[in-house]
């Protein structure tokens, strides 16, 4: 059988960080923080969520960094976000939708 499996990102949401400089062109609060949420999928169709990781953006520079080089002070307001920050519902589609199939066709069955 045929299988494509593998992983994939969604956007899930933007902050800005207060009094944050930037450490390649020292401009202050022109860091952009994008949150993605990591998922496997199969056929395209999400399965369940990863982890979700973060990208910092300068809006001046247009300087990129993962979360793995991001200074203690933005780590530190990060992790602050993310705690506040969930998964989206449909990262869980393909096993919503399964734990449905089955509970659907114990209500039928039972109904027999």
């Amino acid at each position: 059988m045929f299988l494509i499996r593998g992983k994939g990102k969604f956007f899930i949401r933007l902050f800005d960080p207060l009094l944050y400089k930037c450490p390649y062109c020292d401009e202050i609060n022109s860091t952009e923080v994008f949150i993605y949420s990591n998922y496997f999928h199969i056929f395209w169709i999400p399965v369940f969520p990863i982890k979700k990781v973060a990208i910092a953006k300068c809006t001046e520079c247009n300087a990129t960094r993962s979360d793995e080089r991001f200074g203690p002070k933005l780590t530190e307001h990060l992790e602050e976000e993310l705690k506040n920050t969930k998964h989206p519902f449909y990262s869980w589609a393909l096993l919503i939708l399964f734990c449905s199939l089955i509970l659907l066709t114990i209500i039928i069955v039972s109904l027999k």
